[in-house]
């Protein structure tokens, strides 16, 4: 999986040699500092000539693009001064993929990189009490795997190809070839270590390493 962060180093210094001398490219928060407030941008991901971020600005954090020329507010995904609150953004297939607060609570969105291709891509609970986080932290093949209060999801970037594998708080912890291995938390077993193939069928544990329903920490495998 390409490194967003070494693709925007490397989307840098192809720009060429005279736009290296560092410049401010746009005052997203005007006023002063300690009067004004930071844009406080982050979450850098280069996807081709485009260098998508979240920032905070009139609009609260929402997300912007910037084209190695113009710098622009791509959609207000939560109207108001309330802030987005995006998370890591993640290509899949034409559209990026990214967690952010909304009316619907936090769901999953995508982007086209234009307002009217930012939608929300599924709404897995309605209402305003959503997941309490959305993260992107494997790719395998054309699916995202995304690990969420509400347990384990696949997507390939579609809304009826976003399905749940496992249910309860996950954590993903890495891939192994086409398996992408996680810690996940059942009433029967407590926190145990699990592993999935994309399904729901190959999603299994992989070892009740503590029986019952001590929770075992698998953050360090």
């Amino acid at each position: 999986m390409k490194n967003p962060f070494l693709a925007a180093a490397a989307f840098a210094l192809a720009m060429p040699l005279s736009a290296q001398t560092p410049f401010l490219v746009k005052d997203i928060n005007p006023g002063s500092w300690p009067v004004g407030l930071s844009s406080d941008p982050g979450g850098f991901m280069l996807d081709g000539n485009t260098v998508y971020f979240r920032a905070t600005g009139e609009a609260g954090t929402a997300l912007y693009k910037f084209d190695g020329a113009t710098t622009q507010l791509v959609k207000d995904i939560n109207p108001g001064a309330a802030t987005g609150s995006l998370g890591r953004l993640v290509r899949v297939g034409s559209k990026l993929l990214f967690g952010a607060t909304s009316p619907d609570g936090r769901e999953l969105w995508q982007t086209d990189g234009t307002a009217a291709g930012t939608q929300l891509l599924a709404d897995t609970v309605e209402g305003p009490s959503s997941p309490g986080w959305w993260n992107t932290n494997a790719q395998v093949g054309g699916l995202a795997f995304l690990s969420a209060s509400t347990g384990l999801w696949v997507t390939d970037g579609t809304t009826p190809g976003t399905i749940r594998l496992a249910s309860g708080p996950a954590v993903i912890l890495g891939t192994i070839g086409s398996t992408v291995v996680f810690r996940g938390f059942d009433a029967e077993r407590g926190m145990e270590l699990w592993k999935t193939d994309g399904t729901v069928a190959g999603t299994t544990l992989v070892k009740d390493i503590a029986p019952g329903v001590t929770t075992r920490n698998c953050a360090t495998y």
